[in-house]
């Protein structure tokens, strides 16, 4: 925590240069002149300090509980100034910003200015700024008991952001103040119940619109409250084609949207605007619509907004569609061509709800002649309970979707209504749009693992629609009964211009709990076909059958029917495949190289002896082939968990019986990052916690033998 809070620090001196003048703040301060000149001579309100300081100033306060009023004026808020960077957790002793410890000396501004235990008299808003440039701070406070929830006043902005107000201002093109370090917990809003940001005052309208796009470092958003939208925040400012609305490693934990959407956030403005969050945490917060992130298309036509979500955690968020993330585009058919592009990389989604509906951990959804494009790699799903799909996304109204899975694990995905049937861990291309709609939807499914879920893939399109998936090097195993689901089209062998084709190549497919009528299901029990599938060098546990109606034409080269895949252990969740197994070098490398597969789900090389392995995971030696020199010496090694997301990791070695050796852990680059003496017993155990997501070789030395394997190491 110190080393991030110097290097905030110092990033913030680089770009605003040195403090005029330091403000010091002290509730407890006894005797001095309380001018604030230094800790002797603290002010004890912090109000006297924001009075006094001008742009390019900073403020120090000390520990203790400060209020924006002794009295009971609840209009009466902290008010930022331009420019000035304040900080909390201080003691009261420091002579440098990096001396100070927020988490020990912790700084509390509160709302709670009424009678003690109610808090329908707090303030307002316990912190409120207003056009506040890119040199404003706010640093190192718990910000809690502001209260706006269901109360209507005059002011139009009385019912927004309990914990902090943000507004543009005319004169400053955007609004991008620094709030880093700080803990907004118990704030109770109409809108935004922790924070609020908005570009417009409805009581001001010849102020216009102006942009509020503040950068969110290290913060924490707990148990905060909305009447309808925005449990911990509400964002009613797009950021603009240049600016982006940043979150950085922040959590927002239990917050409740408890008539509306957006649980954790709402936005409500997202024409042209871009927004990124970086290991960011969204964790059982609660909405009708979008438990994590509820994030709506703007209904200007033929706008574009991004969201850029890396390594971030959605877990066991709660909604009725969407618990992690929810997106749809405008409900108007005058607000035509909206885009939105979606990028995941390296994030979580783990045991997320949706209660009565769809997308468990997200869905996305394209309307009115508009595109959602999403592009999700390296990701993880697990756990994730749904009423039908646990990711969705879709298009209607004559609109396309795009999307991109590549490097991605779905594990133990179900359906809440039917565990045991078709809890599908992605459906793309649902349309709705009726005969006068044309809709066209591309799914590209790549180095991806399904196992242990309620169902698999399915595209689902009408018959005036344009549907094409594509999976290839992907693992399927244990996924119940429905595998590949899509509509049918009775007049697919017409000239009728539409399809749903489904492409499934270098693919393992050992799905013992399911036939061939609801492996590749098209929708239509009484009238089975195979039509417009089509498989090739596939490894599949069915055996060969041409009796179906279109399996001569689905059923294309290099099929492998009913030989196990010889995966090392099923039963530790490793689909690794063993060197011999009959999946090696059996692929074909065209599809792979046009997906543009250059490594494995493991990000091991992916045409590893000239022919790219069946399934998602490349095996580096073969039967006549070894990766290491050492082949007399050399053993895998058998880890688990694997994946690991805490960093705990269990080896065992039943012929290494009270032998001494050494554990060497080498990252993806080779370098040796952890290294211990040991007494191998038949059960070991290795705490590896300290090591950053990534991918890993455990190497396991003894005078008898060396053994290795591949680890990684999820985002925690």
């Amino acid at each position: 925590m110190h080393n991030f809070l110097l290097f905030i620090f110092v990033l913030l001196s680089c770009e605003t240069g040195k403090a005029q003048t330091t403000h010091y703040v002290n509730q407890n301060v006894s005797g001095g002149l309380q001018n604030g000149t230094n800790w002797v001579n603290a002010f004890p309100n912090l109000q006297q300090a924001l009075t006094t300081a001008s742009s390019g100033d900073a403020i120090w306060v000390a520990a203790g509980t400060y209020k924006p009023t002794d009295g009971v004026n609840r209009n009466i808020s902290f008010n930022l100034v331009s420019g000035v960077q304040v900080y909390g957790g201080f003691s009261g002793s420091e002579v440098s910003l990096e001396q100070r410890d927020p988490q020990i000396n912790e700084t509390i501004l509160s709302g709670n200015i009424g009678a003690p235990g109610v808090n329908t008299d707090n303030s307002y808003h316990v912190v409120r700024g207003k056009g506040l440039d890119g040199n404003t701070v706010l640093d190192g406070f718990i910000v809690t008991g502001g209260y706006s929830f269901g109360q209507f006043t005059p002011n139009a902005l009385d019912g927004l952001g309990a914990g902090i107000l943000l507004e543009g201002a005319p004169g400053l093109d955007n609004s991008r103040p620094v709030i880093a370090n700080c803990r907004f917990e118990r704030n109770y809003a109409y809108l935004g119940g922790a924070l609020c940001t908005t570009w417009e005052d409805p009581d001001l309208p010849a102020q216009g619109k102006n942009l509020v796009n503040p950068i969110l470092l290290q913060c924490e958003f707990n148990r905060n409250r909305a009447n309808l939208y925005g449990g911990a925040m509400y964002v009613n400012s797009p950021s603009g084609p240049m600016d982006t609305f940043t979150l950085e490693r922040c959590i927002i934990a239990d917050n409740y949207a408890y008539a509306g959407e957006g649980g954790g956030i709402y936005f409500n403005q997202t024409a042209n605007s871009s927004t990124r969050m970086t290991s960011c945490v969204f964790e059982r917060d609660t909405g009708q619509l979008g438990g994590g992130i509820y994030y709506p298309g703007d209904l200007q036509p033929m706008n574009i907004s991004s969201l850029v979500l890396d390594s971030c955690i959605f877990r066991n968020n709660v909604s009725p569609e969407g618990g992690g993330l929810f997106h749809t585009g405008p409900l108007s058919p005058a607000a035509v061509g909206v885009q939105f592009f979606c990028r995941m990389r390296h994030c979580t989604f783990d045991g997320n709800k949706a209660t009565s509906g769809s997308g468990s951990a997200y869905l996305m959804h394209a309307t009115h002649a508009g595109k959602v494009t999403a592009e999700v790699t390296n990701c993880t799903f697990i756990n994730n309970l749904s009423g039908d799909f646990t990711t969705v996304i879709g298009a209607s109204f004559g609109s396309e979707t795009d999307i991109h899975l590549e490097h991605c694990l779905f594990f133990n995905n179900h359906d809440r209504n039917s565990p045991e049937k078709i809890c599908l861990a992605v459906n793309s291309g649902s349309s709705y749009g009726g005969s006068v709609d044309l809709n066209k939807v591309t799914t590209q499914i790549n180095n991806c693992l399904f196992a242990n879920n309620g169902g698999g893939v399915a595209t689902l399109s009408t018959q005036n629609n344009y549907a094409k998936t594509n999976i290839t090097n992907c693992t399927f195993y244990n996924n119940n009964e429905y595998i590949f689901v899509k509509s049918w089209d009775t007049l697919y062998n017409q000239p009728s211009g539409y399809y749903n084709d489904f492409f499934i190549d270098n693919c393992i497919v050992w799905e013992t709990e399911t036939d061939m009528v609801k492996m590749f299901y098209n929708n239509d029990p009484d009238n089975f076909t195979m039509y417009d599938f089509h498989v090739n060098n596939t490894l599949l546990n069915l055996s060969d059958s041409t009796g179906i109606p279109g399996s001569l034409e689905a059923f294309e080269d290099g099929l492998i029917f009913n030989q196990y895949p010889e995966f090392l252990d099923t039963a530790l969740a490793d689909f690794r495949l063993e060197p011999c197994s009959p999946a090696v070098n059996k692929g074909s490398n065209q599809p792979t190289l046009t997906a543009g597969l250059l490594t494995d789900l493991d990000g091991n090389t992916r045409i590893r002896y000239g022919t790219v392995d069946m399934g998602a995971y490349e095996q580096q030696d073969s039967c006549d082939m070894v990766a290491v020199p050492e082949l007399s010496n050399i053993a895998i090694l058998r880890l688990w968990p694997n994946p690991s997301a805490g960093g705990d990791l269990y080896f065992q070695t039943p012929n290494e019986k009270d032998n001494t050796g050494m554990v060497r852990v080498f990252d993806a680059s080779g370098l040796e990052v952890y290294r211990q003496y040991l007494s191998v017993i038949s059960d070991n155990y290795l705490n590896l916690g300290h090591l950053p997501p990534g991918m890993y070789q455990v190497r396991l030395e003894t005078p008898q033998n060396v053994m290795i394997g591949k680890w990684i190491k999820l985002q925690f």
